[in-house]
């Protein structure tokens, strides 16, 4: 893990005179990826760059919406004509330790590397994950609805851990934070993974394709119920069981940190979780014809964005308890 304070350092040591615009030092000289540490004097940013030859950028288009807190150039310069730079500027300090962290994640992915073509699209997937952290000064962590949902999610990869299903095979059929329907895609069967305080008995489906047993075939419903106890874990609490015990080696483990963020979930913002669950139960529903349910084909026309609501009671037929 590399020490985020020699990037601290370098920006205090570095003698900002009125002549020149940008002022840098090299830091984590054993880097495969040239790295500084700078000051804009003008505009009173400080950044860190990366700095990579030309001929890797050609095949790639990158871009990056600024926001409250983070600015990302391509840049060049005298001295580096054969190289460009990604320069990550901080603009206010209210996010100075959001920025380390960010930084952090990205020179560790990044040091042992001589992939530079990869180098640079790694940095590029961690800002653009990255990026709601820098929108507004506010601390964002997931809402408490989205809490439940992750912590069920985690409790099914525990489960599929114990039965026997690898880490590697776990973290590549996990869909959910890469934006797929279904959160998990194994073996050719597909699980949808919902979770629900055992005091509501209710669960949301927001996507009516979710169980649309017309398209996709084998297809289950796992359901988590959870109930809110101070003496459960909490989500950071399940996180870091989960890293320790299933995810330990080091690719797994950036590989899973990866998922979380795309989640909105940030190891940095640990402490600000502190609602905690037990389980209660797990449950496995097989979505087949007479599985209560919406189907698109049975919608009107201009019916759009469906979603429901559906009470456990309805579908205990259906049920195979794990």
């Amino acid at each position: 893990m590399m020490c985020v304070s020699e990037i601290t350092d370098a920006w205090k040591n570095i003698q900002v005179s009125a002549k020149n615009q940008k002022f840098y030092k090299l830091v984590y000289i054993n880097s495969k990826t040239k790295i500084r540490a700078s000051i804009k004097r003008d505009e009173n940013l400080k950044a860190i760059e990366f700095i990579f030859p030309k001929s890797f950028f050609s095949k790639q288009n990158f871009s990056f919406k600024e926001t409250k807190g983070l600015k990302v150039t391509i840049e060049s310069e005298a001295g580096y004509e054969n190289e460009l730079i990604i320069c990550i500027y901080l603009k206010t300090e209210n996010f100075l330790d959001i920025y380390l962290n960010l930084i952090e994640k990205i020179i560790n992915y990044i040091f042992d590397s001589s992939d530079f073509e990869k180098n640079i699209q790694i940095i590029f997937d961690k800002l653009i994950s990255w990026r709601r952290c820098f929108e507004n000064d506010d601390q964002f962590i997931l809402s408490f609805s989205e809490q439940i949902g992750l912590f069920g999610e985690l409790t099914y990869i525990e489960k599929l851990f114990i039965n026997k299903v690898s880490a590697e095979e776990i973290l590549t059929s996990w869909k959910g934070p890469d934006g797929g329907l279904h959160d998990f895609l194994l073996q050719n069967n597909i699980y949808e993974v919902k979770s629900f305080l055992n005091k509501n008995k209710k669960i949301r489906i927001s996507n009516i394709e979710q169980l649309n047993y017309k398209i996709y075939k084998n297809l289950y419903l796992v359901c988590v119920e959870l109930e809110e106890s101070n003496i459960g874990l909490n989500v950071s609490n399940l996180v870091q069981k989960i890293k320790a015990e299933i995810f330990s080696k080091k690719y797994n483990a950036n590989k899973f940190e990866d998922k979380l963020s795309s989640y909105g979930y940030f190891e940095y913002q640990s402490n600000k979780y502190t609602r905690s669950f037990l389980v209660k139960n797990i449950f496995e529903y097989f979505v087949t014809q007479d599985f209560p349910t919406i189907l698109p084909e049975n919608l009107l026309a201009g019916i759009e964005d469906v979603s429901f609501n559906l009470d456990i009671k309805f579908i205990e037929n259906h049920i195979k308890k794990i």
